[in-house]
């Protein structure tokens, strides 16, 4: 059983303290020789040649323990094994205790035999200056300082009461709470030292750990995953996965909810995978997985569908119950050399192309997906000159008013020829615009050209700009916006600003104070694509809208489904009551706008059953030419 109660402490904690029993031979060898010195001077004093024994003894000791001690610190890698740190400490403490008695004998035998009180002094002052050596050095076991201090003290305290004489009794009564004390001293020094060995052990944890969720960090994660690469076949599969929508979800709930979730994710992972992977948190909602060995497509599909089960039930974020999944990007490499950043690039790429194919999707990295990265890489680059290159257009979707029979409003949807790729998507370029720090640029674009088109437009018709989120994060959008209108002297209640819910979500306060002064300019604000963010409608409250747009994704099947109806029906009488116009997006088939109209409160309506965005020229003349009425769109949607 070891000494120190090691099954009372942690393992790295308990090797602390046995190291502790040997970490100062210096003063043990001083001790030692002192005590046979002390001892010689006694038997020169008295001349008893039985004292001799007892230097001999102190010197075989103090030989013995400083063999060991030099045996411990050549073989100090043997703590890693618990038995073997036991056999040390098991040593240490009977050295310690062996010199104790030793140390006891001695002074017992001089007080009580030898008669001679210089003597007296000289053992037991090399006793006392020896106990508070115990103290300081031999701290860690409680259970040495002990049977040194009653080694020692007992036989002292024993022989001045033998003496018999009322002084020598005083002084034998007097060293009990010396001894008593030392060892206090030696428990009030080892619980700092401990203190110490666990503040340490806090600090080195937090240097390799992700403080909020208990996984390695990047650097700890290199390491080891090195450490078990080198040991392995040269095989290995890298995971890289992130929770789907997880900045909707942080700003709607907020960023305690989000941590809740990520320490919860952490949690079933590391249920699921336990210690045969390297599991990593790399900062964000991002999380790696490394698995050594050599891998196929049935360990990719294994090791998709282990982390999607780690998302099959819901979370507990607080008071809200949250369901949520992933997605996935997997790398692979059989390389003996393993070029770790060149991997988790790799399985990055693979995660873009996850996310961008839908939600709860894996991807494999392939070598094409690192020709579309670098395509991508070339439009982020280019994408800040496109303006100026003449690259970008504007094409423009009427919005009708159902009730005035005409178009009353055309959004502007900005469009990017580029000179080596063509014509790129808004779905491409818009995401890559705002990951470089360029959709300001790009949206001033839009905002000029498009009141630049509109000025030349009927009065009664208005243009519609969309604003992105991270447009809502920047106040000088006030200001191009207030430019801009001065500029052509439009008329600003013409001019309507669409945003997203998740763009409110992004930072409420802030989008709130600016939509505040936007409409007190006379610019109206619509809230766009309602219905395919997250159900937190206090945005309503803070926020005057004066338009909702209700998503196609809530129109497409109003024709087959009930419930479809209904809910739009609900979400439009909901509008009114607000004072909000309500636009109904997405509209493909005359049949489908009577029952949109059928469910009441409906003002406007979008879609390609009134013809596809056009360009400039072509919206002006349409406009122009008095040929855009509800009627003339039915005919020709029913031709």
């Amino acid at each position: 059983m070891a000494i120190i109660k090691s099954t009372l402490l942690p393992k790295d904690e308990y090797h602390q303290f046995v190291a502790s029993l040997y970490s100062d031979h210096k003063t043990m060898v001083v001790g030692t020789a002192s005590a046979i010195v002390a001892s010689l001077i006694t038997w020169l004093k008295t001349g008893d040649a039985n004292i001799l024994v007892f230097s001999a003894l102190f010197f075989l000791l103090g030989a013995a323990r400083y063999v060991f001690m030099a045996s411990f610190a050549r073989n100090r890698q043997t703590l890693d094994v618990s038995i073997s740190a036991k056999r040390w400490e098991v040593l240490a403490v009977a050295g310690g205790i062996g010199m104790g008695l030793c140390l006891g004998g001695w002074a017992f035998y001089v007080v009580t035999f030898c008669n001679d009180g210089f003597s007296e002094l000289v053992a037991i002052s090399a006793c006392l200056t020896h106990m508070v050596g115990v103290a300081a050095r031999n701290f860690g076991a409680d259970i040495l300082v002990t049977t040194q201090s009653l080694s020692i003290g007992l036989p002292i305290v024993a022989s001045l009461i033998i003496r018999g004489d009322m002084w020598h009794i005083a002084l034998g009564t007097l060293f009990v709470p010396f001894f008593t004390s030392a060892r206090y001293l030696a428990a009030q020094v080892r619980s700092l030292f401990l203190e110490v060995i666990r503040s340490n052990a806090r600090i080195q944890y937090m240097a390799k750990h992700d403080t909020l969720t208990g996984l390695l960090n990047r650097a700890s994660f290199h390491r080891l995953v090195e450490t078990r690469h080198q040991a392995g076949s040269g095989a290995c599969m890298i995971a890289i996965f992130d929770i789907d929508d997880f900045k909707v979800i942080n700003d709607s709930l907020g960023h305690v909810a989000g941590d809740h979730l990520l320490i919860e994710v952490a949690e079933r992972i590391k249920k699921r995978f336990g210690d045969t992977y390297v599991i990593a948190r790399f900062g964000g909602d991002e999380f790696v997985i490394f698995q050594p060995g050599p891998v196929g497509q049935d360990d990719f599909e294994a090791m998709s569908r282990a982390i999607f089960s780690c998302f099959e039930t819901e979370f507990r974020c607080l008071d809200n119950v949250v369901r949520s999944s992933c997605s996935i990007g997997i790398a692979t490499s059989a390389d003996q050399r393993l070029d770790i950043e060149r991997l988790l690039m790799k399985a990055d790429l693979a995660l873009y192309e996850a996310k961008h194919a839908g939600k709860r999707k894996y991807r494999v990295f392939e070598a094409q997906m690192d020709a579309r990265f670098q395509r991508r890489e070339r439009l982020k680059r280019d994408i800040a000159t496109a303006a100026e290159r003449g690259e970008l257009s504007l094409l423009f979707q009427p919005i009708f008013d159902v009730a005035a029979n005409r178009i009353s409003c055309c959004e502007a949807l900005v469009r990017w020829h580029h000179h080596e790729f063509g014509n790129v998507q808004p779905t491409e370029f818009i995401p890559l615009a705002e990951g470089s720090g360029h959709i300001f640029k790009l949206t001033s674009f839009v905002l000029w050209e498009a009141l630049r088109q509109a000025s030349t437009w009927p009065r009664d018709v208005g243009v519609s700009v969309n604003l992105s989120a991270l447009d809502l994060q920047n106040e000088a959008i006030m200001g191009e916006v207030e430019r801009a209108l001065a500029h052509f002297e439009f008329d600003p209640r013409r001019l309507t600003l669409e945003i997203t819910e998740s763009a409110i979500l992004s930072d409420p306060l802030k989008a709130t104070a600016m939509l505040f002064v936007l409409r007190n300019k006379g610019v109206k604000v619509a809230l766009d694509d309602f219905g395919t963010g997250y159900a937190n409608f206090s945005y309503l409250v803070d926020i005057r809208f004066d338009k909702l747009k209700i998503d196609r994704s809530l129109t497409l099947r109003v024709i087959e489904e009930e419930r479809s109806r209904t809910l739009v029906a609900g979400v439009a009488e909901m509008a009114k009551k607000l004072d909000m116009l309500v636009t109904v997006e997405g509209i493909e088939k005359y049949d489908q706008l009577e029952v949109l109209l059928d469910c009441g409160n409906i003002d406007e309506a979008q879609g390609w059953m009134f013809g596809y965005p056009l360009p400039a020229r072509a919206i002006a003349a349409l406009l122009a030419s008095g040929h855009a009425s509800l009627e003339l769109q039915k005919q020709a949607a029913m031709a």
